[in-house]
């Protein structure tokens, strides 16, 4: 993504959204891990690069869509723990990056029993 200003551009990459995206996610409550999906059939846990497993980022005309697969803590209310990432991701990539955000869609993976 890239914004223009008076002085020169900005460019955003979707590595950075994504990064953004994991580190919201790491703090929601309720949210155990991200995955890759079913596919990949391996969970990883959020830190570091690792972190951008399981978020997949589109940038178009300055809006972003995030796509986040999940494992959610057992017992917890999936709908509720939900939207609190959707809303925690929203908040952060609007805030530290300055796009806006069009969409954070969240799919549940599994839940944690542990």
């Amino acid at each position: 993504m890239t914004l223009h200003t008076s002085i020169g551009k900005i460019n955003i990459t979707d590595q950075v959204i994504s990064k953004i995206a994991g580190t919201a996610a790491k703090a929601t409550d309720g949210i155990v891990s991200m995955t890759a999906g079913l596919v990949d059939g391996a969970v990883k846990h959020l830190s570091g690069k690792r972190m951008m497993k399981g978020i997949q980022v589109k940038i178009s005309d300055a809006m972003v869509s995030v796509e986040l697969r999940i494992i959610v803590q057992h017992g917890l209310k999936i709908h509720e723990v939900c939207r609190g990432l959707q809303r925690n991701v929203r908040e952060a990539i609007e805030q530290l990056s300055g796009l806006t955000v069009a969409a954070v869609h969240v799919r549940v993976e599994g839940l944690s029993l542990s």
